[in-house]
């Protein structure tokens, strides 16, 4: 069961996904759902989240579950056979911090040696012109139990699906296509960036916005604003933000709530 925070997309996801024989993933910017570490879950849905006025910090950790929940799928019994194709960008993209990419680049590695029923393809940066860049899709087939479905991810919601035969065969196309140029030899990337050698200059993303918290004081005197980051939440005095800031980790920041009286909304 997932929280009811999260839209109802998410959910029908999950059940198709368990219900799949064979999981097709074409994903050209970042890691995909399905193998994501929790901080590399975390800091994504941080920054994904940050724009939304109705996000409060107590609102990131059940869409990290979710995801998490999801990846029993690939440690199951009788699981399906799954196929990622994931862009190099994603390889070298730091979710937050540096450390974050490397254990989620090590897990990946992990998971090819671990599971013989997920195959990881690489599309290198000098794939310029296939259709899925930028994109990403989740092809689901259940074999003579149902039809084959599309589901891609918005930024938004749960994502949209794809019923239609012709809809379905366009998707499988582009898929293919993106494929032509990713192999599993290709893997070696992910060594060489999970050593180090793809490390950017600047690891760090910009952190996101300073926003009112909901436990700064009553009558137009708030003085508290915070705002995510991909180690957890920074605190600080608004009348005096030259003084710098203090910085809490998630289990930090969850253990410290309970503590305080919520008045009203971070975003209020």
């Amino acid at each position: 069961m997932h929280s009811d925070a999260l839209p109802g997309a998410f959910r029908r996801l999950s059940d198709d996904e368990q219900d799949a024989t064979e999981i097709y993933y074409a994903e050209g910017e970042l890691i995909p759902g399905l193998l994501r570490t929790e901080d590399y879950a975390r800091a994504l849905i941080r920054i994904a989240r940050s724009a939304s006025v109705e996000t409060t910090p107590d609102d990131i950790e059940p869409r990290v579950q979710f995801r998490l929940d999801r990846q029993e799928l690939v440690t199951r019994e009788e699981p399906p056979q799954m196929w990622f194709v994931i862009g190099e960008a994603a390889l070298r993209r730091p979710m937050g911090r540096w450390d974050i990419l490397h254990e989620q680049l090590l897990q990946l590695l992990d998971g090819i040696e671990r599971h013989p029923h997920v195959v990881i393809q690489v599309a290198p940066l000098a794939i310029v012109d296939h259709p899925l860049l930028g994109g990403s899709l989740e092809i689901l087939r259940f074999g003579d139990q149902a039809p084959d479905i599309v589901h891609q991810p918005t930024f938004t919601g749960g994502g949209v699906y794809a019923i239609e035969d012709h809809d379905i065969a366009e998707c499988t196309r582009a898929r293919q296509a993106a494929c032509r140029g990713a192999r599993p030899g290709r893997i070696a990337c992910v060594h060489r960036a999970a050593r180090g050698g793809d490390r950017p200059r600047a690891a760090e993303q910009p952190l996101g916005p300073w926003f009112t918290s909901s436990y700064s004081g009553g009558n137009n005197n708030s003085c508290v604003e915070a705002r995510f980051t991909a180690r957890g939440t920074d605190v600080r005095d608004s009348k005096a933000p030259h003084h710098g800031h203090l910085g809490f980790t998630t289990a930090q920041w969850t253990s410290f709530l309970p503590t305080v009286h919520h008045s009203r909304d971070p975003r209020g």
